[in-house]
Parts: C-alpha cells; sequence; structure tokens
C-alpha cells in the first residue's frame, strides 16, 4: 500500500483498519515478571492501608484515606525487532507487575497526596536485560491551582534480581538522601532516604515503614502515627 495513503489513513480510520500498512507484524511477548516478595514487605507497607495517619509539631491530625490501589502488568521492552518508520515497528517485551497506592486529604483548605510505586524496572544495554524491582514515592501539598505546592520525591531499589547493578546506572539516586540515623520531631529513625527541597527535608522514607514524615506549607512537618 502506498506510504502516503498509509499515514492518511492513520487519522482517518481506527488502527486494526490500517495494520495492512505494517511490515513489521506484532510485537512478541517473552513472559511475566512478578514483584519480589521480599520488595513488597521490606518496601511497601500499603497492601491492606486504608488510611494513614499523621501528626503535626502542634499535635493536629490528618488522616489520608486510601483514593486508588491498583496492581497492574506493565510491557518492559527487551529489544526492538523492526522499525520501519511511520509507527510500523515490533519489539520483544515482558509483562511485569506495576503497584500503585494513593492517599489524600484536605485539611484546612489545603489539599494532601502521597503517590506510592512498586514496580519492576531495568536497564537494557543491548547485550542483556537486567531487571529489579523499584519503589517510589511521591508527596504533595497544595493550596490552590495558582500557588506552587511543596513535595518531594524517593526513590531507590527495592530489589536486585541476581545481579548487583552499579550506581552508575541510577541517575535519579543522585538527588536521593541517606542517613544511618535522623531525628524527627524527638524520635529516632534508622537508615532513612529523604528528598531535600531548597536544602530542606521534603520528604522521609524508611525500610518496613514507607513515609515516615513529608513537609507542608510554612516549614510544618507531619509525621506517621
Amino acid at each position: 500500500m502506498n506510504i502516503k495513503l498509509c499515514i492518511l489513513l492513520m487519522f482517518l480510520v481506527p488502527s486494526g483498519i490500517f495494520y495492512s500498512c505494517s511490515t513489521c507484524g506484532e510485537s512478541v511477548s517473552l513472559g511475566e515478571f512478578d514483584l519480589i516478595d521480599s520488595s513488597i514487605t521490606n518496601w511497601f507497607p500499603y497492601i491492606n492501608e486504608d488510611q494513614l495517619v499523621f501528626v503535626n509539631q502542634h499535635d493536629e491530625e490528618i488522616t489520608l484515606v486510601l483514593k486508588d490501589r491498583d496492581l497492574t502488568k506493565t510491557q518492559v521492552s527487551y529489544r526492538e525487532t523492526c522499525n520501519e518508520g511511520f509507527f510500523d515497528s515490533s519489539h520483544e517485551f515482558y509483562h511485569a507487575d506495576f503497584f500503585h497506592t494513593q492517599y489524600s486529604a484536605e485539611y484546612q483548605g489545603d489539599q494532601y497526596k502521597l503517590d506510592m510505586y512498586l514496580y519492576v524496572n531495568h536497564i537494557n544495554d543491548l547485550s542483556q536485560l537486567t531487571l529489579y524491582d523499584q519503589v517510589t514515592y511521591n508527596s504533595g501539598v497544595y493550596r490552590s491551582k495558582d500557588e506552587p505546592g511543596v513535595g518531594g520525591t524517593v526513590s531507590h531499589v527495592a530489589s536486585y534480581r541476581g545481579v548487583q547493578i552499579p550506581n552508575t546506572y541510577f541517575e535519579f539516586l543522585n538527588w536521593v538522601e541517606h542517613s544511618d540515623s535522623v531525628e524527627i520531631r524527638g524520635k529516632t529513625y534508622q537508615d532513612v532516604f529523604y528528598f531535600l527541597r531548597d536544602g530542606v527535608p521534603s520528604l522521609y522514607v524508611q525500610k518496613q515503614k514507607g513515609v515516615i514524615a513529608f513537609a507542608g506549607f510554612d516549614g510544618e512537618l507531619w509525621t506517621i502515627q
């Protein structure tokens, strides 16, 4: 079929109709990967929790309620097997676990949100596909759509899969700090990861507990109960 006609059909008809334009054929699934059990037990204590309670320095409480909990399969690409351009390509891939939970609340007019992700990620250096489990935590406090919010992100390796990957592969680790011991509102926490916002920690994460504290406006710090 004439390539110009194929391009026109892509915008005018459903995708299945112009499949005859493709010379690459369909992508191929090579199998599935589930999350490692220790990734869940060590870094994702949100399987059954429907609410999270935090308290600030004035002993005021806020309850963040579960808004979404979803375990799906995503595609992890292994290698491209064909590429003819104009959306005509195919690849080999794996289906892999992707877990997401979200908690939110409104407090004194401000919107509070925590998002947690645990998923199978990969490094593909063309010679092999190296998989690992990654965990990512996001916090956000918002006053209005016209005013910047306050938040942070902590992301790191939850579990290696047989291969110890050098940290040089993980550029996202460069903006996550780690401390053997951190004191938060008079309580000491061991082995803590945290995110710096303008030089001040705005999100703290600990193994087996997940998010232990996050920052709000005006230096306010909310700690898990």
